[in-house]
């Protein structure tokens, strides 16, 4: 007997009834992977199944965008929650993390020395010294300190 498996909704292929199928989700540029749905369930990047029927898998991925913070002046930014691996927000100087779409990133502004925080710039306004910004694609935003 053979059988049809449906992986991710844009192709198929063709097995003998009971092969074993090993499927990997490697996610495309600038996006990673989050979950298997259909035959195959969970978060893990590899799935294997025995196929005896006709079977759909579906792998989802989700965009990443980059969060950059500048500074202009002397002090430091952090951001919660950390973003993919291995980048989160932790700032003395200029830098970027990436984050899934839809992610909620607060931003926290602490000044160092005489130091004082002005304002934000960019995707986040206002001078208080936090800020929460939806990363719905690159986003920029500037801690100024003086």
């Amino acid at each position: 007997m053979t059988t049809r498996a449906w992986v991710a909704r844009r192709c198929f292929a063709t097995y003998k009834g009971g092969s074993q199928v090993n499927l990997t989700a490697i996610a495309p540029k600038n996006s990673v992977f989050t979950e298997w749905t259909g035959a195959c369930v969970g978060t893990q990047p590899t799935c294997s199944l025995v196929v005896n029927d006709s079977l759909t898998v579906t792998a989802t991925f989700v965009p990443v965008y980059s969060l950059q913070v500048a500074l202009n002046g002397t002090g430091l930014v952090l951001g919660t929650p950390y973003g993919e691996a291995p980048s989160f927000i932790s700032c003395g100087q200029n830098c970027t993390a990436n984050f899934r779409s839809g992610t909620v990133v607060t931003l926290t502004a602490s000044p160092t020395g005489a130091q004082k925080f002005l304002n934000w710039g960019g995707s986040c306004a206002g001078t208080k010294p936090l800020c929460t910004v939806k990363i719905t694609g690159n986003t920029r935003v500037q801690a100024v300190f003086k």
